[in-house]
């Protein structure tokens, strides 16, 4: 604590113990701390909000557990802060919302947090990445999000979120990668959602989703990843999924879709990693347009109700 002239202090991936001391808070002009990938045990000290001028704040994958400290709020230079990878508890603090100059990650992913998203969280219009994945978070995904119209990564996965996912959402202009799978969604999935034209990755599946895959989805050129598997959605394939040029891989398998695989699949001329519509109630014969896929890797039609022959076409998927 008594290097007064610190600005970067980099300790990570050793194999350091104990407690972070709290004399670490006397570095007021330290701007970048990455102490991470160590062995610390206790909690985050609450001194840390006085550390006015740090940047970066890397404290992931240490060990370290209790609630996120309200004096993080203060921290109002902090652009970038990582504290993944531990066993924070308790809730997210609203105070979050008072770091007006995150704007490159916030990153909680992999600890214990429960509770509710703060609706505060939507205070940080700048920021980029928002990991808050693989925690216990329940309730809903708060509204505010929407206003984070320079966010590019939403990852919500594997917490237990519930009810609808917010018309909101179609305002995040920036957004190209949204993960909301395994959760406790439900509801239809919103048309809003296929304003976001820069989209290219969308994993929303293991919900309990209801009602049709939206026909707009059509509109979504950008995208190249499209998950919906096993969240009881019913109805046809759309046939506007064949304006989907940029995907590379469809996953709309363990669902409730009937009919028969649109003709139009075979516009997808990009598609060259997975198609996956096994586990449905697809029906009547495999169009011939499949063959158009020649690029694809794996193509995965069992357990649905698909009569008639074999094309002749699937041949030419070399």
């Amino acid at each position: 604590g008594g290097m007064a002239s610190l600005k970067d202090l980099e300790l990570q991936a050793n194999l350091l113990n104990g407690s972070i001391p709290m004399e670490i808070a006397k570095l007021a002009g330290l701007t970048k701390m990455i102490i991470g990938l160590n062995s610390f045990n206790g909690s985050i000290p609450t001194l840390i909000g006085k550390m006015a001028s740090l940047s970066f704040l890397r404290f992931e994958g240490t060990s370290l557990y209790g609630p996120i400290p309200t004096e993080i709020g203060k921290m109002e230079s902090l652009d970038r802060l990582h504290l993944h990878g531990n066993s924070l508890s308790g809730r997210i603090p609203t105070e979050v919302g008072g770091m007006v100059n995150l704007s490159t990650e916030l990153w909680l992913y992999g600890n214990s947090l429960n509770d509710t998203i703060p609706t505060e969280i939507g205070a940080l219009a700048r920021l980029s990445v928002l990991h808050l994945h693989e925690n216990s978070l329940t309730g809903t995904i708060p509204t505010e999000i929407g206003g984070m119209t320079d966010l590019i990564r939403l990852r919500l996965f594997t917490n237990s979120l519930t009810k609808h996912i917010p018309t909101e959402v179609g305002g995040m202009a920036s957004l190209k990668d949204l993960e909301l799978q395994a959760n406790l969604l439900n509801g239809s999935i919103p048309m809003e959602i296929a304003k976001l034209a820069g989209l290219t990755k969308m994993i929303i599946g293991l919900n309990s989703f209801n009602g049709s895959i939206p026909t707009l989805i059509g509109k979504m050129a950008s995208l190249s990843f499209l998950r919906f598997e096993g969240t009881s959605l019913y109805g046809p394939i759309p046939t506007e999924i064949g304006k989907m040029e940029s995907l590379d891989r469809l996953h709309l398998h363990g669902n409730s879709l009937s009919g028969r695989i649109p003709t139009e699949v075979g516009g997808m001329v990009n598609l060259s990693t997975e198609l996956w519509l096994y586990g449905n109630s697809l029906n009547d014969t495999i169009p011939t347009e499949i063959g158009a896929l020649a690029r694809l890797s794996v193509l995965h039609l069992h357990e649905n109700s698909l009569t008639g022959t074999i094309p002749a076409e699937i041949g030419g998927m070399t």
